[in-house]
This record gives C-alpha cells, structure tokens and sequence, in this order.
C-alpha cells in the first residue's frame, strides 16, 4: 500500500511542477484594421503581447486589412493588440519642416474559455505626429578658419 502512495505523490509531484506552458493551447487569432475613415488599413505592423508572460508575436495586414496568427495561450489570457499602419510625410514647408503622421490603435481581447476567439477588430485611431526641421545654412558662429588657434 505504502508503494501505491509513493507512485501517486510522485505523479502529484509531476504534475504540480509543470510549467503553466504545459496547459496551453494553440489558438487562431485575427481581424480587420481600419483607418479612421473606415478604410483598410493595409500593410499595417500587428503585434499582439500574451499580458504576464514574455510571448509576443507579430504580422502584417494585408490588402483588406485582414490579419491573422496563431499563438500558444491559456484560456482567459489577456491579448493586448496593438497595430501601427503605414506613415506618411509632408513635403517641407517654408521653414525646412516636415511631418510626419503614423496612426496606431490598440485593443484587449480575452482567450475565451471555449470555443474559438472572435474576430479582433479595430480602428487605427490615434495619430503619433512628428515634426523634423532642418536648416540647410549653417549657423555663422564667428570662428574664423577653424584651426585651433595656436
């Protein structure tokens, strides 16, 4: 009897030091990404971080803004989806400046406990804006001929 017990508090044992890996499961994820105008946002970088854990994965919309992944996760898992689409500049205006203006949007979704997870669909609806100036004509700073002076 004492051997039976020994097996079993073994095979406890086992299954208590698994890693939490161990009961996840593949699951398909994906959606559609939208400009602000509800157009799709082609060619955008989607990257999706599994909250608590170091896993992250990433892909690219296609022509319909459609994407798609497949990522290891335990039900109830937290996705934060973040998507970044295609930037665009300005040509310089009077001062030597240009813009530049990339949209990005970001979702949580959740591994249901069953069945498939449904389509992760968002706006790319917040603008990131960059200014760059650049003035061709160096600064007159007085310095003569550039030599050291001595």
């Amino acid at each position: 009897m004492s051997h039976l017990r020994l097996i079993a508090a073994a095979a406890l044992a086992l299954v208590l030091v698994l890693p939490a890996t161990a009961l996840a499961a593949a699951f398909e994820v994906g959606g559609t990404v939208t400009t602000t105008d509800g157009a799709p946002a082609v060619g955008a970088e989607i990257t999706i971080l599994v909250q608590g854990t170091d896993q992250i994965y990433a892909t690219t919309t296609d022509e319909n803004g459609a994407w798609a992944l497949q990522l290891d996760a335990e039900p109830g898992a937290i996705l934060e989806v973040n998507g970044t689409g295609l930037p665009t500049s300005t040509e310089p205006d009077a001062d030597g400046c240009t813009t530049t203006t990339t949209p990005s949007g970001q979702v949580n979704a959740t591994i249901p406990a069953e069945g498939d997870v449904p389509a992760i669909d968002f706006p790319l609806d917040n603008l990131l804006t960059g200014i760059v100036c650049v003035d061709a004509t160096p600064p007159d700073t007085g310095g003569g001929n550039g030599g050291n002076g001595g």
